[in-house]
């Protein structure tokens, strides 16, 4: 399948990568360097269902995480493209 991998140049460091195959399947992911420690505290954080974090249980590890990935369809990939040039067009201005 081929891949393109596309780096932040900002805090915190990330990547976009675009995966996909001729059997009609497009693969977004983002990922984060520290997406494990990121998925932790956001777990300890919500699964309280109060304002006090519950912390995860010693040993529990989050370090097969690397971040989101959504599977697109030809219909959501054309929304996504309009999406992405209509915020750099309205984010940089429209290219010449």
């Amino acid at each position: 399948m081929p891949r393109e991998r596309i780096t932040s140049t900002t805090q915190p460091r990330g990547d976009l990568i675009v995966t996909w195959s001729r059997d009609s399947i497009v693969q977004i992911a983002t990922t984060v360097n520290d997406a494990d420690e990121r998925l932790r505290a956001w777990t300890e954080a919500t699964t309280g269902g109060t304002d006090q974090p519950v912390p995860t249980a010693p040993g529990t590890s989050f370090r097969t995480f690397d971040g989101w990935h959504i599977n697109l369809d030809r219909a959501g990939l054309n929304q996504l493209i309009r999406v992405l040039r209509a915020a750099r067009d309205q984010a940089f201005g429209k290219d010449e």
